[in-house]
């Protein structure tokens, strides 16, 4: 990695290219550009410093100690590339903490775009340059970026985090080879999102979802797309309060529960069965609300439901109490509740609760719950038909891709261009449901020295631009519901685990076979529809034997950890807890060994350094770091924070219950 000054002594490629031809001629600038910060922090003030920059251009890198330097970099390139120069960066929004402030007091600030405070997607000067995340576009960190997509590769432990340095403490070739690697990664990530999009006469996308958008927008031609626009307006709710209303409770995400009864016990031979592509397989095979929602009385809900209509209804249900050993309906979506026990945060049993659900949410509630009473204060109902094509066509068009790739790779399962393939595709198909889900914005944010936000457009401006409706992201989680718990009923006591698509169990495979023999004929029927290749969607859908778990034990819903043999036929022990970085008890486990780490895994298990950081953001600061006066317009302090799993105090008694009984 070369000091910044050096830049001028070589020559630098005008990454200006011209593409089209006729009225579609134009130049594009392909300059391939990475950039990233390290800093070092003052405790006693709680504040950040950067200490040195580091920046890579057409996989070159380069470096420099202060922001006077980076700004004397960014005139050089300014001078010797044309056009618009993009410049990315990982997690912009904590680098931008430091670099924002310092463009805004120059006046170099010219657009900032932003889907939340201090989340900016892109950030435009005065003269040209655009710094653009690349999180945002993987949803990946650096490490997995470059593993999927990049030559060199990401170097860990290598930079001490905890040692104070000054823009003026002597670095090591091993610390510097750990910040050149960095910006190595992006400008190589550069090349292939140039390679993407903008040699292809496109911009690249702000996010993953982003990257779908531009393949549904394909679909249209002419005055399609405005038409589409109009027919889908009418598909939302009719004021931006009925819209809230319904995404906050009408909306619920993947089903996640753990048998209460199995809690705390370590299991043997627990088998895993994953849903092959749950969400886009829902999409494919369901019909979804496809006309304007209108009011019914209540006594005709069952006439429409019958009827193949979609039906959303205000619901109270009376002595409600769950029938096996699974329960469903989450505390956040109870509107009112009177008498009510959670498990582990799901219903258990109330004497009366008020509830916003669909049809097919109530199919699960009759499948899982009794009750005495159901009285329905409101319905609407809505004629149903499968997503249009627009939607479909690529969806089918994208997995495709990804089961012929996904087949090459296994036939050459180190080739990095495959990788990197497959690792893109899956990112799109999943962001298919993750477009149908997107709130709306009505709010812009904004950054003129300090964040804030002001109100861009009005509900009705924003609808008139949606060619997807809200219901249809709220019927595809609620299908994947009920595909998943109609399976653990069946199931019934041997299904301990649930989580979004996947199940944890002990039971014989018939019930599986069964299913995934309806879904292959299920699957025949969409393929002689839309003249699909059978070959390659029979499996959409299906559940797929995941492997055998030699031990597993759970605390709850994303709280398990698994014994069960890696590559090399050895016993591992994995760890999956929200919020506890999963290498963290890797390494543990490890260290201690597979059964001390099966009996550490308690409600109590806590860890001094987990992994985990924190942070703080700060405005001016100034502070001494080893012997030099640091200071920063703005900044971001981050912080190491201990984990402790949290166990809901009324779940925890019922666990504790059940092992006093069986001790």
């Amino acid at each position: 990695m070369e000091q910044w000054e050096k830049l001028e002594s070589i020559a630098i490629k005008n990454a200006v290219e011209v593409i089209g031809r006729g009225k579609t001629r134009q130049e594009i600038n392909t300059a391939c550009i990475g950039f990233d910060i390290e800093t070092t922090n003052d405790e006693a003030t709680e504040s950040a410093y950067m200490y040195i920059w580091q920046i890579a251009i057409n996989g070159r890198a380069y470096y420099g100690r202060i922001w006077d330097d980076f700004f004397c970099l960014l005139a050089i390139l300014r001078q010797k590339l044309t056009g618009k120069i993009i410049i990315f960066i990982h997690n912009m929004g904590f680098e931008m903490s430091f670099l924002l402030p310092r463009l805004y007091r120059a006046g170099n600030l010219s657009r900032i775009f932003a889907r939340e405070v201090r989340e900016p997607l892109e950030v435009e000067t005065t003269d040209g340059f655009i710094f653009r995340d690349t999180m945002a576009l993987t949803n990946m960190s650096l490490q997995a970026l470059a593993k999927n997509y990049c030559r060199t590769q990401k170097l860990v432990g290598d930079l001490d985090y905890s040692i104070p340095r000054s823009s003026t403490t002597p670095l090591t070739a091993t610390e510097l080879a750990y910040c050149e690697n960095d910006v190595l990664i992006l400008s190589e990530y550069a090349e292939y999102l140039h390679n993407e999009f903008t040699r292809q006469g496109a911009k690249i996308p702000y996010t993953a979802t982003g990257i779908v958008r531009r393949l549904v927008k394909k679909q249209f031609h002419g005055w399609d797309y405005k038409n589409a626009c109009d027919k889908v307006s009418r598909l939302y709710p009719q004021t931006v309060d009925k819209y809230n209303f319904t995404m906050k409770w009408l909306y619920r995400g993947a089903f996640c529960h753990a048998q209460t009864a199995i809690c705390g016990e370590v299991l043997e031979n627990v088998h895993s069965h994953d849903l092959k592509s749950a969400y886009p397989a829902e999409m494919a095979h369901r019909l979804y609300p496809m006309s304007p929602f209108k009011t019914i009385p209540a006594n005709r809900v069952d006439e429409h439901i019958k009827r193949g209509f979609a039906v959303i209804m205000l619901v109270e249900f009376y002595n409600i109490r769950a029938k096996g050993a699974h329960v469903l309906e989450s505390r956040h979506k109870v509107i009112e509740e009177s008498g009510a026990e959670y498990d582990n945060g799901r219903l258990y049993y109330a004497d009366k609760i008020t509830v916003f659900i669909t049809e097919i949410d109530l199919a699960i509630y009759n499948m899982m719950y009794k009750f005495s009473e159901m009285k329905i204060l409101g319905a609407k109902a809505a004629a149903k038909a499968p997503l249009p094509d627009y939607l479909l066509k690529p969806l089918f068009a994208v997995y495709q891709q990804k089961e012929e790739i996904g087949k090459q790779l296994k036939a050459d399962p180190d080739n990095s261009d495959l990788k990197a393939m497959y690792t893109s595709i899956k990112g799109k198909l999943n962001s298919f449901y993750g477009m149908c889900v997107a709130r709306l914005n009505l709010e812009e944010v904004t950054y003129d020295g300090a964040w804030g936000k002001t109100r861009s457009t009005t509900y009705n401006e924003e609808i008139c631009k949606s060619v997807l409706s809200p219901y249809w992201g709220i019927y595809i989680t609620a299908y994947t519901r009920l595909t998943i718990c109609t399976a653990i009923t069946a199931l019934g006591k041997h299904a301990y685990y649930s989580d979004t698509d996947s199940i944890k169990h002990n039971a014989t495979f018939e019930y599986f076979d069964r299913f995934n023999a309806h879904i292959e004929a299920v699957n025949k029927r969409m393929c002689e529809t839309y003249k699909l290749d059978f070959n390659v969607f029979k499996n959409l859908g299906k559940f797929d034997y995941e492997g055998t778990y030699k031990r597993f034990k759970t605390l709850g819903a994303k709280r398990y950890i698994v014994e069960e043999p890696n590559k090399e036929g050895v016993l591992e022990v994995k760890c999956t807890v929200a919020g506890l970085p999963k290498n963290t008890f890797k390494t543990f486990a490890k260290q201690i060994g597979n059964d001390e780490a099966f009996k550490r895994f308690e409600p109590d298990l806590t860890f001094d350094i987990s992994g985990k950081n924190a942070h703080k953001y700060n405005d001016e600061t100034t502070a001494i770091i080893a012997g030099e006066t640091m200071h920063e317009y703005g900044s971001c302090y981050i912080y190491s924070v201990g984990f402790c799993m949290r166990v809901d105090s009324g779940f925890l008694v019922i666990i504790n219950k059940r092992k006093e009984l069986t001790q």
